[in-house]
């Protein structure tokens, strides 16, 4: 429905609100459809429609319309995505494993029960009820326990398919790189005396259908070397020093694992445990033949992350190498990427990538770096896994990479948020708004993160906006956050 569209009994809006649209089927309350858009009357020159349906994820897929840009904004979410799904997949999978069947079979027993009694194990902290039962009643408890068996093995199933998923994501994402670098410098990539397949002349319809062909055939012969080999060919094909040793060995880890879990129903073998031996590991470090790799919710996030990276700072090096009249607009994916990372208290992620865009050889310019410092002093301020000492020292060393002593009022306002010196934030935040800073900015910026706890913030929001901010609106924000 349109603006101009709008019952009359609907309420009018002032020029602070957006609209939500909800869309679902029937009478299920299913979202099927969001989207996000500025009110009448709206006067937030920032302000535009975020649209998110069914119909983004199920565009054709076309290689021709691939760039770096596109690429890591779609890995990142990617990432996202993975990171805030499957922890709730897992939960709810666990749920039905342990609470659900387990609650239907306690009802059941309540009420059929001749006797019940609890009973105590010796060396067993757990309670236990036992239940009397009538003949007639046995073939349902049967069932029932033999369907708390697949339970488990669905649960199982699904952890195991976490892993494989995001493993599977990223061979999709490295093969979308490799078309991109290749059309952009064959040469590197495809010897000059290749030769090509009579079969594929005669049947191509033209020049560039032949081209692909060659290509997708050099990424199909590369991408049948392990995960870590692809990356290795990657750099020397293009001259690069690739990853450090310590990140390799992490990341192919990862990989190896998703191949044991593949074709060896998650046991190491002897093909892993030689694998693990060509990365580097140790004897000791390395899991005895037959013994079963797990995969916990702290490993699944592990591997999560470093997969990621490992992606994505493939990805950004290629680009810099390939494109290097984008390397400004690289920078800025990256500061872009790790404040989202920021938002959603993904902190050691964006810690991550901050200390990527500010390597010693980062075509990084000053203001892009102090962006970069400061997000990633922010990754210490945000994350609350840390303690008082080690958030100082953290913020402190981040810090320290630039002389701060002359800064414009922007720098000045993010300088008082990490250092939470709110004593002077009152008279920044006059200076900046509205030049430097807007009201979404204000709302949405991570550094006003813990800013926006505290009375002077809702005091200057009321007094230049009219927007009364209740500290219940920011207890509602702050539970959907996620801490990594």
């Amino acid at each position: 429905m349109k603006d101009d569209q709008r019952n009359a009994e609907e309420p009018q809006m002032n020029n602070n609100e957006f609209i939500v649209e909800i869309g679902h089927s029937g009478d299920h309350p299913f979202v099927e459809y969001i989207k996000l858009v500025p009110g009448e009357g709206t006067d937030d020159e920032n302000a535009n429609e975020l649209e998110a349906d069914e119909g983004d994820s199920k565009k054709n897929y076309d290689a021709d319309e691939l760039s770096f840009e596109s690429l890591l904004e779609s890995w990142a979410q990617s990432c996202h995505g993975f990171l805030d799904a499957f922890p709730l997949f897992s939960s709810v999978a666990h749920y039905v494993n342990h609470g659900a069947s387990g609650i239907e079979l306690i009802k059941f027993l309540e009420a059929v029960a001749t006797r019940k009694e609890s009973i105590s194990k010796e060396g067993d902290d757990r309670n236990y009820t036992a239940y009397s039962l009538g003949r007639q009643h046995l073939d349902f408890a049967y069932r029932q326990v033999v369907k708390r068996r697949q339970f488990e093995s669905a649960e199982e199933a699904l952890s195991k398919a976490q892993l494989l998923a995001v493993v599977s994501e990223y061979e999709a994402f490295m093969a979308d790189l490799l078309r991109i670098a290749i059309k952009l410098t064959p040469e590197s990539f495809i010897s000059s005396s290749q030769t090509v397949n009579a079969t594929a002349i005669i049947r191509g319809e033209n020049l560039e259908q032949i081209r692909t062909s060659i290509i997708e055939d050099h990424i199909s012969d590369l991408q049948r070397g392990s995960h870590v080999d692809v990356i290795k060919a990657i750099f020397k094909q293009l001259k690069l020093n690739p990853p450090d040793e310590k990140s390799l060995k992490e990341f192919g880890e990862i990989c190896l694992r998703r191949n044991t879990l593949t074709h060896a129903n998650g046991v190491a073998n002897k093909i892993y445990r030689s694998d693990m031996r060509k990365l580097g590991f140790r004897e000791e470090e390395i899991p005895s033949e037959g013994e079963r790799l797990a995969i916990d919710d702290g490993y699944m996030r592990r591997s999560i992350a470093r997969v990621f990276q490992m992606g994505y700072f493939t990805g950004q090096l290629v680009w810099q190498h390939l494109q290097k009249h984008e390397r400004e607009k690289s920078i800025k994916i990256i500061i872009n990427h790790s404040h989202d990372f920021l938002v959603a208290r993904y902190t050691k992620i964006c810690g991550r990538l901050c200390e990527f865009g500010l390597n010693a050889k980062s075509p990084a310019g000053e203001i892009d770096r102090a962006y970069l410092i400061i997000n990633l002093a922010l990754s210490y301020l945000l994350n609350d896994k840390l303690s008082d000492d080690q958030r100082a020292e953290g913020i402190r060393s981040a810090l320290s990479k630039r002389d701060w002593s002359i800064v414009d009022s922007r720098f000045a306002m993010a300088l008082c948020c990490v250092k939470e010196e709110y004593e002077i934030f009152g008279e920044l935040f006059d200076a900046v708004k509205d030049r430097d800073f807007h009201i979404n900015d204000f709302m949405g910026l991570a550094i006003f993160t813990k800013a926006r706890t505290q009375p002077i913030f809702r005091e200057k929001m009321l007094e230049h906006y009219g927007v009364e901010i209740s500290p219940s609106d920011q207890d509602a924000e702050e539970n959907m956050r996620k801490d990594d």
